[in-house]
């Protein structure tokens, strides 16, 4: 449905608010010759919660495994105070980013995610970065349960990310799984084009593991993209 899609849409554009700043702050210091981390690494292609957060905002969720989750105890204790250690951390960070109960929800989600992943990672006794090696044919099924299970968490959080009530979180989320909503093509096609647009840009970045691959480009193709992303953004105005 429509609802579907603007959360698709919204998940897009603060990926694109919050890296973009990144990347211009990262141009500009090059140039005083100052050279800052980088925040993202091309996180919607991740295949498990824990993996996502060692892509989504690097910085934040670095400052909070410093100053929250390892001064609370970190993995230093029986499983379940690891457990509860994720919680709080993402709770707190929830709360960072304003005083809204939505805020904590959001952190909460995450929380309780992250908690669930290393559980399932422990019972199946395997290293947390098993799920979110190279790609291949024989983990290609797994791998993309993941990504799923990964953003339907992340899709569904950002909902109460958005949102200004729990009400409006929840109304929104129950029209979604009651498929209300007429469907619109123009939504649709303008979806299409902004996760066309973050394949273009993030797959290559990925695959080479360099920011700057689309520069590598011919002339002509990069011209064509570009022309496609300057439609994109006159459209979203």
């Amino acid at each position: 449905s429509t609802l579907t899609l603007g959360m698709v849409l919204f998940a897009i554009q603060i990926y694109g608010d919050f890296s973009g700043y990144s990347y211009i702050a990262r141009g500009v210091s090059r140039l005083l010759g100052i050279e800052l981390m980088q925040n993202f690494r091309h996180p919607y292609f991740a295949t498990n919660i824990t993996d996502f957060w060692r892509r989504w905002h690097i910085s934040l969720s670095s400052w909070l495994r410093d100053y929250l989750y390892i001064p609370l105890g970190g993995n230093r204790g029986s499983r379940l105070f690891t457990y509860r250690n994720l919680f709080l951390t993402m709770l707190l960070g929830g709360l960072w980013h304003g005083a809204n109960w939505t805020f904590v929800a959001w952190g909460a989600i995450h929380g309780v995610a992250l908690a669930v992943h290393k559980a399932w990672m422990e019972f199946r006794g395997k290293d947390r970065k098993a799920d979110s090696g190279p790609l291949t044919l024989r983990n290609f099924p797994a791998q993309l349960a993941g990504w799923m299970a990964t953003m339907s968490v992340v899709l569904v959080a950002w909902v109460f990310f958005r949102a200004k009530t729990f009400n409006g979180a929840f109304s929104y989320l129950k029209e979604i799984v009651e498929w209300r909503g007429a469907f619109e093509p123009s939504t649709a096609i303008l979806t299409g084009g902004m996760v066309l647009w973050i394949l273009v840009i993030d797959l290559p970045q990925s695959r080479r593991d360099d920011p700057a691959a689309i520069f590598r480009w011919n002339p002509l193709l990069r011209g064509l993209c570009y022309a496609v992303f300057v439609l994109l953004m006159l459209t979203l105005e």
